[in-house]
């Protein structure tokens, strides 16, 4: 049976480790210089639950409020993961306009729209926390998402984010989940 193709985008303020989250999960090591991303595309085969995926992650340019979103983060996506930085007010500020825009830009409401989950992350920087575990869960409820907390650096929850996004996308497209189990790489 083919593989499940599934598109996913990246996406959130300068410097909260979307890059990092990425390279994290798709090729298992952290990059601890930062380089500005201007837009990077990575592939990843792997089973999950026992199904083949073939995921397509697209890690994006850090976006500000300003950011105009091109057509090409919204075509054909599967699902977001928008992130910020559990120590950087801001980022999460930022993770709110960029919500909005998605659904502007796809001209879908808050009841129905494509699968996101927010993620805060730098966990391991908690006691630099500026927005609360509570805040973030919050922000998720009143967008009807996913959310969790993350840290790139230790490789704490990286995979479940990639994971509880496909199960939302599966859930979406009527897709019975069956056991949650980890990722293995094929």
């Amino acid at each position: 049976m083919p593989p499940k193709v599934r598109k996913i985008c990246v996406m959130g303020y300068s410097r909260v480790g979307k890059s990092s989250m990425t390279i994290q999960f798709v090729n298992d090591y952290f990059v601890d210089a930062y380089e500005p991303t201007i837009s990077n595309t990575f592939y990843k085969s792997f089973v999950f639950r026992k199904e083949h995926y073939s995921m397509e992650v697209m890690d994006t340019a850090g976006q500000d409020e300003y950011t105009i979103l091109p057509t090409a983060y919204s075509s054909a996506m599967d699902g977001y993961i928008l992130v910020y930085d559990i120590t950087n007010r801001k980022s999460f500020e930022v993770c709110k306009v960029i919500f909005d825009k998605l659904l502007d830009l796809m001209g879908e409401s808050c009841d129905n729209h494509v699968p996101i989950v927010l993620v805060g992350n730098m966990k391991d920087k908690h006691t630099s926390r500026v927005i609360s575990t509570d805040q973030g869960k919050a922000l998720a409820a009143e967008w009807k998402c996913e959310f969790m907390e993350s840290s790139a650096k230790l490789n704490e929850n990286v995979n479940g984010v990639f994971e509880n996004l496909l199960l939302q996308i599966d859930k979406r497209r009527g897709v019975a989940p069956t056991t949650k189990s980890d990722c293995s790489v094929m």
